[in-house]
């Protein structure tokens, strides 16, 4: 009987536009990973670069507090590596540099930046993860991570990651570009709809024409979709994982969200 695979215990944050998220798991040598913790936050670090180019005060004094209770529980679980990366927000904001030191200092992370590609492969491999056999075997599939600064469209052939584009669109950046009113005016929603639709025709070079493939979604906009889809008052991951959204229920989700205010939306 061979021996199982010696494992670390290891912990990742994910320092988003919009929302971090921190993973404390078991990560053997050959690379399977046993979730111990799953924890998210929403300091909303992005909030206004889009605009300014810098991350502002009252969002850096967010992301610090989340920082701190993440700090928190990693100690409490006295893990053996911590890996930290920032997106989108970071990697654009002039100030990055100040909001870097201070987290070093502060909270005693040290934060990678990585570009749109990199962050489109680790998603790659996040999702390669979770996949089943029959997603493996998939021939064309293409994997779609929306963030709140950038979304990241990732082709994979075979079970096999093929090429990625990293695109100016999230949910941050085109609400603070486009929506003035709430519930959004239909010309809003026209004019966001123009800008997905031009930032998506970048993407047309990850197509070779075989056929429409499998879009397999990721993060939490694609997983709130699948949990109003499947009318869960719970969040549970377990019945997200693998469900599959018609595109017409996409569309009745999109029409119906878009007539509510955001509190209205926040009571779903």
């Amino acid at each position: 009987m061979t021996p199982p695979a010696a494992s670390a215990l290891v912990a990742a944050i994910d320092l988003g536009t919009n929302a971090f998220r921190l993973l404390i798991a078991d990560v053997t040598a050959n690379g399977r990973v046993r979730h111990r913790l799953v924890q998210r936050a929403i300091p909303r670090l992005g909030e206004g670069v889009g605009r300014t180019g810098r991350l502002n005060p009252d969002a850096v004094e967010r992301a610090l507090e989340s920082l701190r209770e993440f700090r928190s529980v990693v100690h409490r679980y006295e893990v053996e590596a911590v890996v930290a990366a920032a997106t989108s927000a970071v990697r654009e904001a002039e100030n990055a540099a100040d909001f870097l030191g201070r987290v070093k200092d502060e909270i005693g992370f040290d934060v990678e930046v990585i570009s749109g590609e990199e962050e489109a492969r680790r998603t790659w491999l996040g999702v390669q993860a979770g996949f089943s056999d029959r997603r493996q075997r998939a021939t064309e599939a293409f994997v779609l991570d929306i963030g709140g600064g950038s979304t990241e469209i990732i082709r994979i052939r075979d079970g096999e990651f093929d090429r990625a584009i990293s695109l100016d669109l999230g949910v941050v950046k085109l609400s603070e570009r486009c929506l003035r009113h709430d519930p959004p005016l239909d010309a809003e929603r026209r004019e966001m709809d123009a800008a997905i639709r031009a930032a998506l025709g970048k993407a047309a070079r990850l197509r070779d024409g075989t056929g429409s493939g499998t879009l397999i979604g990721t993060a939490g906009t694609v997983t709130t979709a699948a949990a109003l889809y499947l009318k869960l008052t719970v969040y549970d991951a377990a019945k997200l994982h693998e469900t599959v959204v018609p595109r017409a229920a996409v569309e009745e989700i999109e029409t119906t969200l878009a007539r509510m205010t955001a509190a209205e939306r926040r009571r779903l």
